[in-house]
């Protein structure tokens, strides 16, 4: 029963190739992709078949000298996952063709990434980034005045209009814990002589009842 089940030909091919049998395994491959393939015909099973499972099929392939194979489940391998990384690789060892164009994709991407950071750094771009920064971060204050990281955003991006503003709460702040932890100590050193002035209190207040 387990033979109808095209994973067990997968997991064959997979255990197969892993001890260097690559014709063998090339075979439990061939299996598992027809099995597959019926199945997802008559749709009892139409889950794809992964990239990797295309790829050690080149592979195989290309262990028994077989290039054109290699590079039709290569090229089935970049259609299920075209920034697949070994896939690239492979392709551009095997093909001068697939070389040439992941070398043109690299260079567009590089183009396109430099013409990118030349616009970040524009003096029109920066100023609407800081707007924009600044927008969010009084957003963010006026929803929770003690936000720690949007208060220093606008000290640094708003000197002129938050720094002061910040500085002065910090500085009340401090005065009022200061005056928090005096007031405590106080409390804590007239202890003694607040339960004796109580006690004597209270006799005082018992000898007038009698």
């Amino acid at each position: 029963v387990w033979l109808e089940e095209p994973l067990a030909f997968l997991w064959l091919a997979d255990h197969i190739m892993s001890e260097g049998e690559y014709l063998i395994a090339k075979d439990c491959y061939e299996k598992y992709f027809e099995d597959k393939k019926i199945r997802a015909m008559t749709g009892v099973d139409t889950s794809p078949i992964h990239e990797t499972s295309y790829l050690k099929m080149a592979k195989c392939c290309a262990r028994l000298q077989n290039m054109s194979e290699a590079l039709r489940y290569a090229e089935a391998a970049l259609d299920k996952n075209h920034y697949h990384t070994e896939t690239r690789q492979l392709l551009a060892k095997w093909s001068k063709k697939y070389a040439q164009q992941f070398h043109k994709e690299l260079m567009g991407i590089s183009s396109i990434k430099a013409l990118w950071r030349g616009r970040c750094w524009t003096f029109r771009f920066q100023k609407m980034l800081r707007m924009k920064v600044l927008m969010d971060m009084e957003e963010r204050v006026r929803l929770n005045h003690f936000d720690i990281e949007a208060r220093r955003v606008l000290a640094y991006l708003a000197k002129q209009k938050w720094r002061a503003e910040f500085a002065y709460e910090d500085l009340c702040a401090t005065k009022i814990q200061q005056f928090v932890r005096n007031k405590r100590k106080q409390w804590k050193q007239t202890e003694k002589q607040r339960r004796k002035l109580e006690l004597r209190a209270t006799e005082t207040h018992k000898k007038c009842l009698r």
